[in-house]
Parts: structure tokens; C-alpha cells; sequence
């Protein structure tokens, strides 16, 4: 990276941060139920909006690609 892009990075607002890679771009987030042992998978856009959530990590990653979104996974 050149040292003029890192400069661009520091010089965006939160909100276009946000935005950035949202059209290419999802996450899967593991969460936990309350029964402590359920594991669901939340999908958020790039900006972090929930989007849906599904019951099995493959589908969900399934789902994104199939609508064109690079799933990226949240630990």
C-alpha cells in the first residue's frame, strides 16, 4: 500500500467506512442461543445492517454467493 492510500483510509468519514464493500461484501457472525448450546449464524451487510439468520454456517455462505456477496466471517 502506498503511503498516499493509507493517508486517503485516514482521512474517511466513519459512514463512508461503513460503506465501503457494501454491494461485495457480507459477514457471518456464530451466536449463541440462550440455551447455551444452539449455535445460529447471523448474515450482516458490509456496514454491519442484519440481513438474515440462518440455522447452518454453509447455507448461509451459500446464500451470499448466490446472491453475489464475498462472504467474510466474524470470530
Amino acid at each position: 500500500m502506498t503511503k498516499s492510500f493509507l493517508l486517503s483510509l485516514s482521512q474517511i468519514s466513519p459512514e463512508a467506512f461503513k460503506a465501503f464493500g457494501i454491494e461485495e461484501m457480507a459477514y457471518i457472525k456464530p451466536i449463541k442461543l440462550n440455551d447455551g448450546d444452539t449455535i445460529v449464524y447471523s448474515v450482516h451487510a458490509a456496514d454491519g445492517t442484519p440481513l438474515s439468520l440462518m440455522n447452518e454456517k454453509e447455507i448461509a455462505r451459500a446464500t451470499l454467493i448466490q446472491n453475489d456477496l464475498a462472504p467474510q466471517n466474524i470470530h
